[in-house]
Parts: C-alpha cells; structure tokens; sequence
C-alpha cells in the first residue's frame, strides 16, 4: 500500500474559512488571523483538502512557531513531518538562527527542540516580548558565524544577479542585431519595390 501523498504550501485565503474552524476547535485565541495569514504553512492530503497547519512568526534572525492545528489526530505526525520540512527551508531562507515554540507535543522534542532555562528566556523576551507558558527552542545555527553566513549569502546572490543581469545583456544584444538586420532588409525591399514601381510608371526608364 502506498503512503498517503501530502502537499505542503504557504496558507491562502481560500484556506481561511478551514483554519478558522480547525482554531475554534482547538480553542486557539488567535486575534486578526486575516493579517496573520501568511505566516501560516498547510499540509494538503491528494484531494486537496487541509489536514493541518502550523505558524512560523519571523523577526529579524528567530523565529516562533505557534498554533499547530489538524483535521485528523491519526495523522499529526505525519503531517509534522511534512511541515517540518517546509519550516526548515524557511528557515534557512531567512537565515534563523532559533526557532522558539510553546507547542508541547512530543513529537517537537524529538527532533530537537528543548525546554529553555533563563538565560535563553532573557533572549526570548527581547524577541518576542513574552515569558508566558513553557518554552522550547531548536538552535539552527551559531550566532557568531551569522555576520560571515550572511555576507556569503549575499555574494552569492549578488553574484547571482550579475549573471543574470550579463545574460539579459547578451539577449538585448542578439536582439538588437536581429532588429538591425530586419530593418536593413525591410529597407531594401521598401527601395527595390519603389524602384519597380518607377520604373512601371514612367516609360523613360525603360530604354
């Protein structure tokens, strides 16, 4: 038997009226979801239909994961696994250095995430501004390689750009020629037919 086929995108608005029910159910107290929307990630089954979701607010290099819903208890795990790997990308898109979440399931600890002393919290706080309920963090990455990360990050997309940008460049120019040469023999042919029609109309060119 084949495992259940599964689709993970950034939520919709079409996807609003589940979420929002799938919220109340879980008796989540989430204020102006409408604003909040694209924060969201959905796991799809073959049909389309939304099995779950979960939330990754993001400020500056953190990010915090927050009300995971789902349709069907029988498939949370399944589901985390597919969300998690889309939050991981994100992640790394966004260069994260953490990821905080109060979500509890054991299933969050297992791969990772661990309750958070103090210290940790202090960073939390100047983040998130909140202490309420109990943390957990994954570390994705060393804060003092971050400065050097993102500097290659950039060079790599600056460097990106430049091919791009000498690409386009070379089409423009390819292009420009072809036009020329169009031109050119538009020309000519505009001269050769003006020429036949002379020499049609007035006798003296024909001797």
């Amino acid at each position: 038997m084949n495992p259940p086929a599964y689709q993970v995108r950034r939520a919709t608005v079409e996807d609003l009226p589940v979420l929002r029910r799938l919220w109340q159910e879980a008796q989540l107290p989430l204020l102006q979801p409408e604003k909040r929307l694209t924060e969201f990630q959905v796991v799809l089954n073959e049909k389309n239909q939304v099995l779950g979701a979960i939330g990754l607010q993001i400020k500056g290099h953190e990010g915090m994961m927050h009300n995971e819903v789902f349709l069907e208890p029988t498939c949370t795990d399944d589901c985390r696994d597919e969300l998690w790997r889309r939050l991981q990308v994100v992640a790394m898109n966004h260069s994260l250095v953490r990821l905080w979440t109060r979500e509890d399931a054991p299933y969050w600890h297992h791969i990772g995430f661990k309750p958070c002393d103090k210290e940790l919290l202090q960073k939390l706080t100047a983040v998130f501004g909140e202490q309420e309920g109990h943390w957990s963090c994954h570390k994705l990455r060393d804060e003092l390689a971050l400065p050097k990360s993102l500097d290659q990050e950039l060079a790599i997309f600056a460097e990106a750009q430049r091919q791009e940008t000498a690409a386009m460049l070379r089409k423009a120019k390819i292009w420009r020629h072809i036009a020329t040469a169009i031109a050119v023999l538009f020309f000519g042919m505009v001269v050769v037919v003006g020429f036949l029609i002379l020499r049609r109309n007035l006798p003296g060119l024909h001797r």
